[in-house]
């Protein structure tokens, strides 16, 4: 043999070996973990089982995110493949939790598939609302088996195990379920409308639009700041006509006229009222600003125009 040769030899892996099985699947492994043998090989029963059924979940959302179909593809596509994620972290999940306790997981798919109760899907593509029936019951299945064996698990002490299934499979189960479940729910078409059918539709908004904006013009005249004259059909006096409006006061004791405003007498508060209806209410009678109705002389505050000139209301 050359020098060459012997290299060659040395660094050639050493190809189609074959082994014997040094522990066979369904027994565990002695952990100082201090639970019992019992305890420990009832939980990767069960934990296998519910492995098994998580990998073909897990398979079923990803074949139903590739082939999914409709208008709403999308969504449905990206909430798959999320939902697909989430149960891969899982698969792993369930898989240690078996080594840690002296097992042996299931990995194959052809062993999957001697273990698991979710049916085989057909090989062909389904209508969307049966691939998520589909989804839903395989997700009810796990959640049955998970239920069943967290009590289990959690009477025979094994509160690792118990905690797995109720904080990771069986919410992580029901919060997925409850996503599928709300695409399912049969919501009421409504028919498109065309343009004149649009349109048509339309006109009532409109003409009641118009007519709260001829309501608001009509409250809007109302409520101007009367003329001059219009104060004297009221039986007022306008500011520009009233005694002592440069700060003499038009009776003894009170002080002068305001601007924007006039002194009327009680007895022309309520002409006034009667016209004009002013904006707050105190003492019994209405005001604008709040201001107080009592005494022998009251402001009149109602007028809110530019010029004194142009009177009270």
């Amino acid at each position: 043999m050359t020098i060459s040769s012997q290299h060659v030899s040395g660094s050639q892996p050493w190809l189609h070996q074959k082994g014997e099985v040094i522990q066979g699947f369904g027994t565990v492994k002695q952990f100082p973990l201090g639970l019992s043998y019992e305890a420990r090989m009832y939980s990767c029963q069960r934990l296998n089982k519910v492995l098994a059924d998580t990998q073909v979940l897990y398979g079923l959302y990803k074949k139903h995110h590739w082939l999914m179909r409709g208008a709403t593809f999308y969504q449905l596509h990206l909430v798959l493949d999320k939902h697909a994620g989430e149960q891969l972290e899982l698969v792993d999940t369930l898989a240690e939790r078996v080594q840690s306790l002296g097992g042996v997981a299931v990995g194959d798919a052809r062993h999957v598939a001697e273990i698991t109760s979710i049916p085989r899907p057909p090989d062909g593509v389904e209508e969307v609302p049966a691939m998520l029936s589909r989804l839903l019951e395989a997700h009810e299945t796990i959640l049955v088996e998970a239920h069943d064996a967290a009590a289990r698990t959690a009477e025979l002490g094994d509160d690792g195990t118990n905690d797995l299934f109720v904080s990771q499979v069986i919410r992580t189960g029901e919060l997925q379920s409850w996503f599928l479940a709300e695409h399912l729910v049969d919501t009421p078409r409504r028919p498109l409308l065309t343009h004149h059918a649009a349109a048509r539709a339309a006109a009532p908004a409109a003409d009641g639009a118009a007519a709260r904006a001829s309501a608001a013009d009509r409250n809007h005249r109302r409520d101007r700041p009367r003329k001059p004259r219009a104060c004297r059909r009221a039986g007022l006096r306008p500011w520009s006509e009233w005694p002592g409006r440069k700060g003499r006061g038009g009776v003894a004791g009170e002080e002068g006229p305001k601007r924007y405003g006039c002194w009327v007498s009680r007895r022309d508060v309520m002409p006034c009222v009667s016209v004009v209806c002013l904006r707050g209410r105190r003492g019994g009678r209405f005001c604008l600003f709040g201001s107080a109705c009592a005494g022998a002389v009251q402001p009149c505050r109602a007028f809110l125009g530019t010029s004194p000139a142009e009177g009270c209301l």
